[in-house]
């Protein structure tokens, strides 16, 4: 896997400061897990900068700012490439003993994750799973046995963020209702992915629902307008000369480049209107002829240069959209 790093250190101070001396270990090792393909260090305010190894072998990037200054930023960039060895052979050397200090190699697997929250649905899990013994890698593979009998995987239903609750909590059946009335019933991939009119679609968290005209149809699509921009999306079958269109946000890709041809049947021309970071991610509002909310990653919106008033290309897979019959 190639990773591209990005590491920012920013100091403020309340009064301006000068003569400082400082040491930066930010460049990546190479070993037998990974390789180092590039690095770049950048100061602000500007400084000479001396580099020499330390003792374990890292990068040391010397630096004196002799002017007055009242803020420094360090910025690190770094290209790596990983080649780790396969998990399973580097644990199953490891024994698991909970008395016993915790292997360094066991440590990416107890790291604490805020997505991991405590629950009775987990307290319930916990307990079907046999105490653990052998090898670290004996543990790792009855707890993924376990997580693979427990949790049916269904696209579109989690995400990245999903809390582990949330997924336990999900049944096999999703029912929506409303009044006392079952307004939709299905699995909880076919509810989410079609809702059954604008409404649920709202309460399910879709972010883009636009009522459409309906101008034509040609191999199982139906071609739409929304705005003044054309999309294509399958045809449902019972449609008339309008409809909903429900696009969820991550559906909703972002191009620098209009000429490269792609997988995608709607390439729209688009402005950003205004970018909300969210953590690892960020709401992206573009103007494509209509109001269209994309959901992307911060490091893509940075890659992108993405700001208020900046043009790129939305794309939208036709079977990205569903279209809701009206009347």
């Amino acid at each position: 896997m190639l990773l591209r790093i990005r590491h920012e250190t920013r100091l403020k101070y309340s009064v301006p400061v000068s003569e400082t001396v400082f040491e930066a270990r930010m460049a990546p090792l190479s070993d037998e897990d990974q390789t180092a393909l590039g690095y770049r260090l950048r100061i602000d305010p500007p400084a000479p900068v001396t580099a020499y190894r330390d003792g374990f072998g890292n990068r040391v990037e010397l630096f004196n700012i002799a002017i007055p200054y009242q803020e420094l930023a360090i910025e690190a960039i770094s290209y790596v490439r990983t080649h780790r060895r396969p998990g399973e052979a580097r644990l199953a050397s490891v024994p698991w003993d909970a008395e016993r200090p915790v292997p360094t190699e066991a440590l990416d697997y107890l790291r604490a994750s805020r997505l991991v929250d405590r629950s009775e649905a987990l307290e319930a899990f916990v307990a079907t799973l046999p105490l653990p013994g052998g090898s670290l890698a004996d543990v790792v593979r009855t707890l993924k046995a376990a997580v693979r009998d427990r949790l049916t995987y269904e696209k579109a239903v989690t995400s990245a963020s999903t809390r582990l609750s949330e997924a336990l909590a999900l049944g096999d059946r999703l029912l929506l209702m409303q009044e006392g009335r079952i307004r939709q019933a299905g699995s909880p991939a076919e509810v989410f992915a079609r809702p059954a009119d604008p409404a649920l679609a709202a309460l399910l968290g879709v972010e883009n629902v636009m009522k459409v005209r309906v101008l034509g149809r040609e191999h199982g699509l139906v071609r739409v307008r929304a705005g003044s921009s054309e999309l294509w999306a399958p045809d449902p079958g019972d449609l008339g000369d309008w409809a909903y269109a429900c696009i969820r946000g991550e559906g909703v890709g972002l191009e620098a480049d209009a000429g490269s041809p792609r997988s995608a049947r709607n390439r729209l021309p688009a402005r950003v209107v205004a970018l909300e970071p969210r953590g690892a991610l960020a709401r992206v509002s573009l103007d494509c002829g209509f109001p269209l909310e994309a959901t992307a990653t911060a490091w893509a919106c940075e890659d992108l240069g993405l700001a208020p008033g900046g043009r790129l290309v939305a794309s939208i897979k036709a079977t990205a959209i569903h279209l809701v019959p009206i009347g």
